[in-house]
């Protein structure tokens, strides 16, 4: 059972020296293990059995939950009925099929100032649009790894939306900044094991009948790993389990996660250096859904390269001051 411990709730200072000591999968939780484990945290034998014990039966208790088939219909089901978060930009929503699907990964990758903090922030403000005008009425949260969430960012785009909504209800829309602001959940993470740690709180939120969360920003996902580890088989395999995570919330929530990326130079032997994504290809096979945004010229462009449902495409966008983009 390779799997990443991420779901097992354990303190976040334990779960750093766990990772740092190689003890991130649950295969690694052999009893023989245990005098291995109680020498690299520095705890007694004792306590190493117990935390063992701790994470072989949460492994074997949840494994059916975590990877319940579903049948091909289902999935033809869920498509059918797919219900979306709108960017704010009605030509990104068109190439995306109708704008941030629920149930699925969605990763904005870019250089920095293009936008993707503010597609983020908007984000967060649209997805409570009333389900009377076409929205999904949900709440947000924002794991910020990189200090790039604003507050009075986030005040402008609410106003701007209050406005658009205002001019379709004759005034009589029940929705102010402060609600709007009280919706959106935010957590500062300073590090990898502080995001998967806040990844898994969230994912027993959602447990809670009365949460309406139908979104998770994580903005960006590279600043805590690029440069955390210098063993980087063991990176791609807490970044994997992080995903297998994600996916788990997406599609049995039915949740929207939204990952923004950093980019990386790839130098090929007698080439040009190549902008493309950070983390890797294998974090890029995760993702169900990639964009690029990027400038051209003067423009801001968006490019969908990957998708389970729609064609590589291209569309314009722009930023201003009472919407993230239009």
């Amino acid at each position: 059972m390779d799997r990443d411990i991420s779901q097992v709730p354990v303190p976040v200072s334990l779960r750093k020296k766990l990772y740092r000591a190689g003890f991130s999968k649950f295969d690694c939780f052999q009893p023989s293990q245990a005098e291995k484990l109680s020498q690299e945290l520095e705890i007694k034998e004792e306590e190493a059995k117990r935390l063992v014990e701790k994470v072989r039966g949460y492994s074997w208790q949840t494994a059916l939950d975590v990877f319940r088939p579903i049948t091909a219909f289902e999935l033809l089901r869920r498509e059918q009925t797919a219900r979306y978060i709108s960017t704010g930009s009605t030509r990104l929503d068109s190439i995306l099929g109708g704008g941030i699907a629920l149930g699925r990964i969605t990763e904005f990758s870019g250089v920095p100032g293009v936008g993707k903090t503010q597609l983020c922030l908007q984000l967060c403000v649209n997805v409570q649009t009333p389900e009377n005008l076409q929205g999904i009425h949900g709440e947000a949260v924002f794991i910020d790894t990189e200090g790039g969430f604003y507050l009075e960012r986030i005040k402008d785009i609410a106003e701007g939306m209050i406005g658009q909504l205002s001019e379709h209800t004759d005034g009589r829309l029940k929705l102010d900044v402060d609600t709007i602001l009280k919706r959106i959940f935010y957590v500062r993470c300073h590090d990898f094991a502080e995001v998967v740690a806040s990844v898994h709180q969230i994912e027993q939120m959602l447990n809670e009948e009365e949460t309406r969360i139908k979104l998770i920003i994580i903005d960006s996902i590279a600043a805590p790993f690029r440069y955390a580890f210098e063993n980087i088989a063991l990176r791609s395999r807490i970044l994997n389990g992080l995903m297998q995570t994600l996916v788990h919330i997406a599609v049995e929530k039915s949740v929207a996660v939204v990952v923004s990326n950093q980019m990386t130079t790839r130098i090929n032997p007698g080439e040009e250096g190549q902008l493309i994504p950070a983390l890797g290809t294998s974090w890029g096979h995760s993702c169900g859904t990639r964009v690029n945004l990027f400038w051209k010229n003067e423009s801001r462009m968006a490019f969908l390269f990957k998708s389970p449902s729609q064609p590589e495409n291209m569309a314009p966008y722009t930023i201003t001051r009472d919407s993230g983009s239009v």
